[in-house]
């Protein structure tokens, strides 16, 4: 099942064939029923750590995106092998991402903006981070701890503080912005997580601490110097 939903998803996206794509996915969810059945019966196989992998990427490709997450960040986190480990942190990272569209586009999931001096209500009040969120936060976190010289871990860092943020949890998305204010100083997003450590003292009303991060952006010069 696997080889043929491999060949389909190729038609799929090389001739833009919607009929080929729903196939694809049929095939992916047999094979994902397939591998588990499998895994099932024989956990210790040696080929246990690799087949989980193709069971995570099946049931990403039937877009069973939560059960996909998860079973990609089995592999990630397993001691058996580390082939997949990269290629399942990133994975991980997807499958929460594509979750949180779908949920978001049947409207039940907000999809809050990054907040603004001009529009947040004051006093701001932080809001409940719903689960997928919370899970795709997880997953950034645990790719920056795995991968941290990978060229993805910055931006990875920074959007699992920008979760926080956009929810107004300030007192929580500010250590993971300084964080990355200190780990990838030279990256434009560290410029980005000096601006919304400001932004949210200000619209906290609290002056004297946005002068002094104000203060620190300037004197730690980070990002490239072409934004």
């Amino acid at each position: 099942h696997h080889t043929g939903a491999q060949e389909l998803k190729r038609q799929c996206v090389g001739l833009g064939d919607a009929r080929k794509c729903d196939l694809a996915s049929k095939e992916y969810d047999l094979a994902a029923t397939a591998y588990r059945k499998y895994l099932e019966r024989f956990p210790n196989t040696k080929n246990a750590y690799e087949l989980n992998y193709y069971l995570a990427e099946s049931l990403y490709f039937s877009q069973k995106f939560p059960e996909a997450a998860a079973a990609y960040e089995q592999v990630r986190d397993s001691n058996l092998d580390n082939r997949y480990q990269e290629d399942s942190a990133f994975n991980a990272v997807k499958a929460w991402e594509e979750q949180i569209k779908i949920e978001v586009k049947a409207g039940r999931l907000p999809d809050p903006p990054t907040p603004k001096a001009e529009t947040v209500q004051k006093p701001v009040e932080p809001q409940d981070i719903p689960e997928p969120y919370r899970r795709l936060q997880a997953a950034y976190e645990a790719y920056v701890k795995l991968l941290p010289q990978n060229d993805k871990a910055a931006a990875m860092a920074y959007k699992a503080a920008e979760i926080a943020y956009r929810f107004l949890r300030f007192e929580e998305a500010r250590p993971k912005f300084v964080a990355v204010t200190e780990g990838w100083c030279k990256d434009d997003v560290a410029v980005e997580a000096f601006t919304a450590i400001v932004a949210s003292y200000a619209m906290q009303d609290m002056a004297r601490e946005a002068g002094e991060w104000g203060g620190k952006m300037a004197a730690a010069r980070c990002g490239t110097g072409e934004k």
